[in-house]
């Protein structure tokens, strides 16, 4: 057996508590960045599908941006119906 890495693909919310005379003013100041960075609470949304977004499969240790050196292994719209279902 080989131990592989797989590069999911999802969708997460940053939510930050700010201080602020109206929800304009909040919107306002999170869409300026003037907050502490850290923070920022990250929430889980979504995973974002195959179809959509191609999933990477690396060798285990490998991260993507290692991926520029070797090529990993794509799951996209092409394939990732036939491999579900093997």
């Amino acid at each position: 057996m080989i131990k592989y890495t797989v590069a999911i693909p999802e969708m997460h919310y940053a939510q930050i508590e700010i201080e602020a005379d109206s929800p304009e003013e909040a919107f306002k100041i999170a869409f300026n960045g003037e907050y502490d960075i850290n923070e920022i609470e990250l929430v889980y949304s979504h995973t974002i599908l195959p179809k959509d977004k191609a999933w990477e499969v690396l060798e285990a240790g490998l991260s993507i941006i290692d991926s520029i050196d070797r090529e990993p292994f794509y799951v996209n719209a092409k394939n990732y119906e036939k491999l579900i279902k093997d």
